[in-house]
């Protein structure tokens, strides 16, 4: 159900400042490419305050070439403006649409060059007290030399002095991150052989946050699954790196001399001043899934097919009552984004996640559009862009809202005199075919650039999503699945069935004796109270002799009408002649009443093309039941005849 726009605070992004003051550092670096738009977002949704470098070689504006395909530099995304070059042209990396192995953006290291990029500065304001968390998608070659030590980037004031740095431990298999006090290191590494040479995956290293100059623990990951780890300290720990500039800045090499340079491919680097809790760092590995078609070890987002439904993912997540992340972060959503408080009535009070990612589609309005099903007095305003929704366990009773940031999306602001609603399709993310429906929701409110919708999770199904908005109510037709008028001893039982997300205003029920001329009889609230939403039932207790025809005259939150099809009984002084079948649908047994007929009666199973399934000649007095679990499921139908009278209703084998 459609609901109108309430000027009441809604339900709100967490301050992004709680995640900023998680101890750590992350470094997400990726070695294949990225489909990402970056237009108002930043991975996963979880903002980009702590974000000190991203550079995407899927985002080709982001990319300066010197000729064809000889890349000068590599601007950062973060917003920090920290860009890496290359001033020597034998020394320029190589930009590839399909340049990484599974055919990717990516950048290409060649291993007989001496191929890097690199920046002159990088500032003491960039602190590191709250540590480094690092993942890496790379596809290494094989070292140059037995020397090896193969760095993906390496920051610091030349060799041992003040560096932080991620690659290939030496010659060997094993990812590497280290950390420097000054002109001291600790290296920290995985013990099992994560690299396979010209394979590319998700290499993660997460250290915990502390003052400068201390030993903190390094959690070393392979697309998700924890690996054991070492180092020179003894333990998998290494130094909190000092907050001072550093001069010598490299991108696919290292400071010291002897060790190789980079050979492989690299799409994105991605580097946090802060360390990612397990939920974040979720949320982050399904965002690198998507993107860059990875398997990972907790996965939580499929998308419908390798390239479809990939870009922006955005989502929230619930690991304990100490680690979580309960909302996307505004400025970070390209135009969707999700929260959750975690108390009794919430989605996220038990482990779950919230997931969506689009299609790529124009951040554009479509003014008055045809959406199938859907109506409203005015023009229907339609984001082009759509979600893939995907949720996984959570509180099934709580609550969990959808924020539409309209600023995020296209700079605009949402007016507070339309109506908004969230549309959802199972099937299609374009809403042309499948069935459309409109999400009951608990409320709807707009604030600043946010339409927000707080629903049920229970309504929330896995498909797609996206909003619409009209200056007047937009509501579903009335679809009625079910109508049927079924004979009482001295009276009419109708009963009719609407779809989930119909929105009746009244229903007329209406009495004909020549299907001609119709008076109404009675009439019913759309919102009538009932233990089954959807269902409704009239009782005509004064059924005229002869022919009765019935129609439900069904009118909707706009005054739009619509007529059910006909129904009829026949009654004889008042006795109503006709069958009775119960439960329908049935299983294993049917009931058959047969109200004001007497005598014998033949009854005949018929199925849908016209074959007799079964048949015999019984009295009708009393109830007859007769078994049915034999037959298949499907439609049958009940003929009983009487004399020169035959009675057929027809019934569901379930």
């Amino acid at each position: 159900m459609m609901t109108k726009y309430y000027k009441s605070t809604p339900r709100f992004l967490l301050d992004c400042k709680s995640f900023l003051r998680i101890p750590g550092l992350l470094v997400l670096s990726f070695l294949i490419a990225n489909q990402m738009q970056a237009q108002h977002y930043y991975p996963g949704g979880l903002g980009n305050s702590n974000i000190v470098l991203w550079l995407n070689a899927n985002k080709i504006a982001s990319i300066t070439k010197n000729g064809a395909n000889q890349v000068s530099q590599w601007a950062d995304l973060s917003g920090n403006g920290y860009n890496f070059t290359q001033g020597i042209a034998a020394e320029e990396p190589v930009y590839g649409a399909a340049a990484s192995p599974s055919g990717m953006p990516a950048l290409t290291f060649i291993s007989t060059s001496t191929q890097y990029l690199s920046i002159p500065s990088l500032p003491a304001t960039i602190s590191l007290t709250g540590g480094v968390s690092a993942l890496a998608v790379s596809s290494y070659n094989a070292p140059q030399t037995a020397q090896g030590w193969q760095r993906i980037f390496d920051f610091g004031n030349g060799a041992g002095s003040d560096n932080f740095m991620m690659g290939r431990r030496g010659n060997t298999a094993n990812a590497y991150y280290e950390g420097w006090k000054g002109g001291a290191g600790d290296q920290t590494w995985t013990t099992t052989n994560v690299i396979v040479n010209g394979s590319e995956n998700i290499y993660e290293a997460i250290q915990q946050g502390g003052a400068a100059g201390t030993l903190t623990n390094v959690a070393h990951y392979l697309a998700g699954a924890a690996q054991a780890a070492s180092g020179a300290a003894g333990s998998s720990q290494t130094w909190v790196p000092a907050a001072i500039a550093r001069t010598s800045n490299y991108i696919g090499r290292s400071n010291w001399a002897a060790d190789n340079y980079f050979s492989g491919t690299m799409s994105e680097i991605l580097l946090y001043n802060s360390a990612v809790n397990t939920t974040q760092r979720v949320i982050l590995e399904n965002y690198f899934s998507a993107e860059w078609d990875q398997t990972i070890s907790v996965s939580k987002y499929t998308p419908p097919s390798t390239t479809t439904y990939t870009t922006s993912l955005v989502g929230i997540g619930y690991t304990s009552a100490a680690d979580n992340f309960l909302a996307d972060i505004a400025g970070s959503t390209d135009g969707l984004g999700f929260s959750s408080g975690s108390g009794a009535t919430d989605f996220l009070n038990s482990a779950g996640y919230l997931i969506a990612a689009h299609n790529g589609q124009s951040n554009t309005v479509i003014s008055n559009a045809a959406v199938p099903g859907i109506f409203s007095a005015n023009p229907i305003s339609l984001w082009n862009r759509s979600w893939q929704v995907q949720k996984t366990g959570g509180n099934a009773a709580g609550q969990v809202t959808f924020n539409f940031n309209f600023s995020d999306y296209n700079g605009t602001v949402p007016s507070g005199a339309s109506t908004y609603a969230l549309l959802y399709n199972a099937t299609d993310g374009t809403f042309a075919t499948g069935t459309n429906k409109l999400i009951a929701t608990v409320s709807t409110s707009v604030a600043g650039n946010i339409v927000s919708f707080l629903a049920n999770i229970s309504n929330i199904a896995n498909g797609y999503y996206t909003i619409i908005y009209s200056s007047s109510a937009i509501t579903l037709p009335i679809v009625l699945t079910a109508f049927q008028a079924i004979p009482e001893t001295g009276a009419s039982l109708l009963q009719w069935t609407v779809s989930d997300g119909s929105d009746p205003a009244l229903f007329e029920i209406e009495r004909s004796t020549d299907a001609v001329q119709y008076a109404s009889i009675g009439s019913l609230s759309g919102r009538a109270d009932s233990s089954t939403p959807g269902h409704y039932n009239f009782t005509d207790h004064y059924p005229l002799a002869g022919a009765n025809y019935y129609r439900l005259k069904m009118t909707d939150l706009d005054g739009n009408v619509l007529y059910s099809g006909i129904r009829s009984l026949n009654f004889n002084s008042g006795i109503v002649a006709g069958l009775l079948l119960y439960p329908n649908p049935a299983t294993d047994q049917l009931t058959i009443g047969m109200p004001g007929i007497t005598g014998t009666v033949e009854l005949r199973i018929i199925n849908t093309v016209g074959s007799v399934l079964r048949t015999g000649q019984f009295s009708s007095t009393g109830l007859l039941r007769i078994p049915i679990g034999i037959l298949a499921n499907g439609v049958y139908f009940i003929e009983v005849r009487h004399g020169s009278e035959k009675y057929i209703q027809s019934f569901l084998k379930h």
